[in-house]
């Protein structure tokens, strides 16, 4: 009886620390659960916000790629009838600095004048519009040529030797052998000679796209100089005329002569060996008619036999 009241009570105690342990386990491990569901959601918002930052510096680089100018080289040609070369000189003159460019060359002749100019490029529409009041304009040609991609493949890789430039000028600043500081030198040097020839390259290429060149050809009407109204010159179209064709008789006089010269000998030379060898004298046929009778007369082979 008391073995059974010991046993009632052993039970009665140890079922609620049970109860107790077993509640507490499951909250640990709902408690654990979510610990680890809250990290997994903050990592996820977290790479979301990490891809999302990724995207949007992509499209902002995106967008300022698009947004980069188009690297334009734009070249002009005006034909223009003109009553004065000097008045359209001076007009050019003053059209091309109010346009703030300037005069690249120019040639001109008695009937002719030709000038190239530079203009800058975002003026480049109105000085072709502005062209009009020069004269009488004959043609007007406009050509582009595109460098963009071009001009930024030229840039990114001169950036890129100036920051190869700058790793070697601080490995040169630490180097402590003398081995290693000839050699980074030497490519120290290498890299400068090449950042120098494509700053050069960048610094012509950015003058055209900077600058457009026109070229104005202006020329006076036909038959008409500076003066005024000219009459075609018939006298010297004749002297011109009469000079070409004693050229050609000239030159006809010549070829007889060098026929004379060097064509009659050979032909006497040629005259007097057949005279000899087959002429009246007749050398060689003689000679050949003797072998001829020789081979006629030539003796029978005598009989040798018993």
């Amino acid at each position: 009886m008391e073995e059974k009241l010991q046993k009632a009570i052993f039970v009665a105690l140890i079922a609620p620390a049970v109860m107790i342990f077993s509640g507490c386990s499951k909250k640990f491990a709902n408690s654990a659960s979510m610990s680890r569901e809250s990290i997994s959601s903050d990592s996820f918002y977290s790479g979301s916000a990490s891809m999302s930052a990724q995207n949007k510096t992509s499209s902002e680089n995106l967008m300022d790629a698009d947004n980069m100018g188009r690297k334009l080289i734009r070249t002009g040609h005006i034909s223009v009838e003109v009553e004065s070369l000097a008045d359209t000189r001076d007009s050019v003159y003053s059209w091309v600095s109010a346009l703030g460019g300037f005069v690249f060359s120019s040639s001109e002749s008695a009937t002719r004048l030709s000038i190239t100019v530079r203009v800058p490029a975002q003026n480049f529409d109105m000085a072709m519009e502005n062209a009009k009041g020069m004269g009488h304009i004959k043609s007007k040609d406009v050509s582009s040529e595109d460098v963009t991609e071009q001009f930024y493949d030229l840039e990114s890789r001169l950036n890129t030797k100036k920051i190869l430039l700058e790793r070697y000028q601080s490995y040169l600043a630490k180097s402590t052998s003398v081995e290693d500081l000839l050699s980074i030198e030497e490519k120290i040097n290498e890299v400068t000679a090449d950042i120098e020839a494509m700053q050069g390259q960048m610094n012509r290429l950015s003058s055209r796209i900077d600058f457009s060149t026109i070229t104005v050809d202006a020329y006076l009407p036909p038959n008409t100089t500076e003066t005024g109204f000219v009459l075609p010159d018939t006298g010297g179209q004749f002297k011109e005329m009469f000079g070409k064709a004693a050229g050609f008789f000239n030159g006809l006089l010549f070829v007889v002569l060098y026929i004379l010269i060097f064509g009659v000998p050979i032909i006497l030379l040629l005259a007097l060996f057949w005279w000899l060898g087959f002429g009246k004298i007749g050398l060689i046929r003689k000679l050949f008619k003797k072998i001829s009778v020789g081979k006629k007369v030539s003796p029978p082979p005598k009989n040798t036999g018993v």
